[in-house]
């Protein structure tokens, strides 16, 4: 598990319990922890799982949900009222907006997701304790030098299937990951339809209208049906010049912060 890779996905998870009983560090079995049959399964198999970040990597929170079927994969994420959707099928990767109907094709690979909710295989279980029907494994990180943590907590009865909460411990900053649901099953992955969507992928002819309706969405969250509250025509203003859009998007950008105080 890498939380470091927040920020590539996104243009790219109980605090130690007490009591733990210390095991080995250098001659742990993790082959039969719950912690390394979840990455096995992830590794292996199809999954549905929807989980909500939160603390040092994410401070803002963050909510993804990742599927995979066969070697098809997905992943939806809701940053800050950003709404995207990476799916990879045929071995072609989709970043989608649906909000504001815009995709762009890209370079990054399937599977993304899922090391946020699975161990290394290289890391070191150096705690593991079972208290009320819920089983805790704590993970030394295998590239930090011993500097990061990983604790796994499992409903004991569910098994692997059973995970809740994994919280990373960076010397002392927390990132927590709160699992909300978990399957491992899940429906085919297909595209949407494209036809009234806009193509914003590098290199392909994209209209001003466009754009603009992919930067003020990216930028301030406002989806169309928002975008039209706030009096916005996206068609005026990519007809500005340059030097006016930018201060019009400042003005914007005051005008909701302006809004968000007074909440």
């Amino acid at each position: 598990m890498r939380k470091n890779t927040l920020t590539a996905v996104a243009l790219s998870a109980v605090l130690l319990l007490g009591g733990c009983g210390k095991v080995e560090d250098n001659s742990a079995d993790t082959e039969k922890t719950l912690a390394a049959e979840l990455s096995d399964r992830l590794d292996n198999g199809d999954y549905d799982i929807s989980f909500n970040i939160s603390g040092a990597a994410a401070e803002d929170g963050l909510s993804l949900r990742i599927r995979r079927f066969g070697s098809d994969s997905f992943m939806s994420m809701d940053n800050k009222g950003v709404y995207t959707e990476f799916v990879n099928v045929d071995n072609k990767t989709y970043m989608i907006f649906p909000e504001v109907r815009c995709y762009r094709i890209t370079d990054n690979s399937g599977g993304f997701g899922s090391t946020f909710v699975k161990m290394e295989k290289d890391d070191k279980l150096t705690d593991l304790s079972e208290e009320n029907g819920r089983t805790t494994e704590v993970y030394t990180s295998s590239d930090s030098g011993g500097n990061s943590t990983f604790t796994f907590v499992f409903d004991t009865a569910k098994g692997a299937e059973g995970i809740e909460k994994i919280t990373e411990d960076n010397g002392g900053e927390l990132t927590e990951t709160d699992v909300t649901s978990v399957s491992f099953s899940s429906e085919p992955i297909t595209l949407p339809d494209f036809s009234d969507y806009d193509n914003i992928t590098d290199g392909e002819p994209v209209t001003d209208v466009a754009q603009v309706k992919f930067y003020i969405y990216y930028t301030f969250g406002l989806n169309e049906e928002e975008a039209a509250a706030q009096g916005l025509d996206y068609n005026e203003i990519a007809h500005m010049k340059l030097d006016e859009q930018k201060r019009f998007y400042k003005e914007l950008e005051e005008k909701l912060k302006g809004s968000e105080s007074s909440e």
